[in-house]
């Protein structure tokens, strides 16, 4: 005997479960990332032009030359400068001035 209940419960529980994979389709899909493009920059070329000191900090000014698909841009910058020792210092020598 086949009661309409049955029938109701089954399409309810179809309905549910593909509603339910959907939104775990739907939420893996937004985790995934897409493959990176190749970058069109072949060459970035930094020249340094000076060095001042504005407002205690050392300041590096010069231009920088970029090669974007084929065509050679250059523009100005200026960038603070930190300088410090290497945490890894085993690679440095004794001075060779002489005494």
């Amino acid at each position: 005997m086949n009661h309409p209940l049955n029938r109701r419960t089954w399409l309810a529980r179809t309905a549910a479960s593909l509603l339910s994979l959907t939104v775990a389709l739907a939420i893996g899909s937004q985790s995934a990332q897409a493959k990176p493009r190749p970058s069109d920059i072949s060459n970035i070329v930094p020249t340094i032009n000076s060095l001042s000191v504005q407002n205690g900090q050392l300041v590096a000014s010069g231009t920088a030359a970029v090669t974007v698909k084929g065509q050679t841009t250059t523009t100005p910058f200026t960038a603070p400068v930190n300088i410090a020792l290497a945490e890894d210092q085993s690679a440095a020598t004794d001075c060779p001035c002489s005494t």
